[in-house]
């Protein structure tokens, strides 16, 4: 059920990803630069969220590239 596993993580990772980016558009229009650093930590935890989704729903997917199990 890889496809199970990656909605699960996208359904916290889109979230978190979108917030970020309020977050970083509400700071730099308040010229708060400083405070950018908060919203790049959440963007980064989304984006690694993301990215172990696709990696676990390639990883098992049938005909997805994933291990071959020819050492390449």
């Amino acid at each position: 059920m890889p496809l199970a596993a990656a909605n699960a993580l996208n359904a916290s990772a889109l979230p978190n990803a979108e917030a970020a980016y309020r977050l970083m558009m509400q700071i730099l229009q308040d010229g708060q630069q400083p405070l950018i650093f908060g919203s790049l930590a959440l963007s980064a935890a989304a984006i690694t969220e993301g990215l172990a989704s696709y990696a676990a729903t390639m990883a098992l997917s049938p005909g997805s590239g994933g291990d071959r199990g020819d050492g390449e």
